[in-house]
């Protein structure tokens, strides 16, 4: 099954340890994984069997999807129905984002079958091993 995990992030170096513990943990669990930055690439994301999607915080109070990411998740033709783990990094206004994110994903048909707020790298590795990925 191939997993794609999809991010937009900012220089925050944080955050990429974050995307490097959850694909560590889940290639070895025994899926294929790719990692797609979407400030880097312009890769439909409408190839992976199921999808790790986050962001992290780039406005003062929370909230605020980057451009880039909406953009990708709306031109991916083919992700309605898609299964889903949606994720931000820790950070004032966390939840606020997580929910912004989810409903993007939500109007776009994609199934969230569960999101988090990841706080460090060990904790999105222990959440990664624990998706439910189907």
């Amino acid at each position: 099954m191939r997993v794609g995990i999809i991010y937009y992030a900012d220089k925050n170096s944080k955050f990429i340890d974050l995307i490097k513990s959850i694909e560590k943990a889940i290639t070895e669990r025994g899926f294929q994984t790719q990692i797609i930055n979407v400030k880097e690439s312009k890769s439909s994301i409408s190839m992976f069997n199921f999808i790790i999607i986050g962001c992290n915080n780039i406005s003062m109070f929370g909230g605020k999807i980057p451009d880039q990411l909406k953009n990708t998740i709306k031109k991916s033709s083919g992700i309605s129905g898609k299964h889903c783990f949606a994720f931000v990094d820790k950070k004032f206004g966390s939840f606020k984002t997580l929910s912004n994110l989810m409903k993007i994903l939500e109007h776009e048909g994609v199934i969230i079958f569960s999101s988090e707020v990841l706080m460090t790298k060990d904790h999105a590795y222990r959440t990664a091993k624990e998706i439910i990925i189907e």
